[in-house]
């Protein structure tokens, strides 16, 4: 790498770190919403992927969903998502000249799985198959075609076309009594975390956690963090966060969600 490179990715890390100290919440949820804006995905693009992830869904959705601690199933692994030597891989997004890449679910699609798996806590099956949730998402909430995941507007919008009740914590308000406060006013919830919070280039990762009473104790099951598989219980929904990637991960959002009263 050139000394010209070298300085670039210095002040990007620092600027990076700058940030995430700094944790502006709005700022950055207003800059990735509008990255959906920015390179809307094609229509063609969306369609084309709809009928690629049905047919792999149909042939490995038994494998993709597992059993976790409550006895329900749920999506618990994204990186099965992607290729390998025996496996096409799901797609979502893409990018490149003309969106003429297509971008692989495994390495994007968080924010899907964090809403088929509440979907599927609340209402006893998700709404929709994945791949149409996919699809959703592409339309309306891939951030810069899919390179970043999905927009947390796209999350939000989501729950409401479920018809889900839900409520929203961001960055500092997200402290350990305001939490727990959300956890006994709600049933299931989605945690967008940056992964690391010294530095936002580590990214973000959303998941779902849901309520789990066993034998009068009441616990939380985080799903899709890459390691417990919907098996480890945590006795409050801000240890299960805290517990996140050894520790570092720092607070972006959190959304607590339930079916409407009258939807019963």
């Amino acid at each position: 790498m050139s000394t010209d490179g070298k300085l670039k990715g210095t002040i990007a890390d620092i600027f990076c770190r700058f940030l995430a100290w700094w944790n502006p919440v709005r700022l950055v949820c207003a800059v990735y919403n509008g990255t959906a804006r920015v390179r809307r995905l094609p229509e063609a693009v969306a369609s084309a992927h709809l009928a690629w992830n049905e047919s792999l869904w149909e042939k490995r959705k038994k494998e993709l969903l597992q059993t976790a601690r409550d006895g329900r199933t749920y999506l618990e692994y994204q990186h099965g998502m992607g290729r390998s030597e025996e496996k096409e891989p799901f797609l979502y997004g893409a990018g490149g000249r003309k969106f003429s890449r297509d971008l692989h679910a495994d390495y994007n699609s968080c924010e899907v799985i964090a809403v088929y798996n509440l979907q599927t806590f609340l209402l006893g099956e998700a709404k929709e198959s994945f791949p149409k949730l996919l699809q959703r998402f592409e339309r309306k909430g891939a951030a810069l075609g899919g390179a970043f995941g999905s927009t947390p507007a796209a999350v939000e919008q989501a729950l409401e076309e479920s018809g889900f009740v839900w409520e929203r914590l961001r960055g500092k308000a997200c402290s350990r009594s305001a939490v727990d406060a959300l956890s006994r006013k709600y049933d299931a919830f989605i945690v967008m975390l940056y992964n690391d919070r010294t530095t936002l280039r580590a990214g973000v990762h959303t998941m779902c956690v849901t309520r789990f009473t066993k034998d009068g104790t009441t616990g939380y099951l985080m799903h899709n963090d890459y390691r417990s598989f919907g098996g480890k219980w945590y006795p409050t929904l801000h240890a299960a966060v805290e517990d996140y990637n050894g520790g570092k991960a720092g607070w972006l959002e959190v959304i607590g969600a339930k079916v409407k009263e009258e939807t019963k």
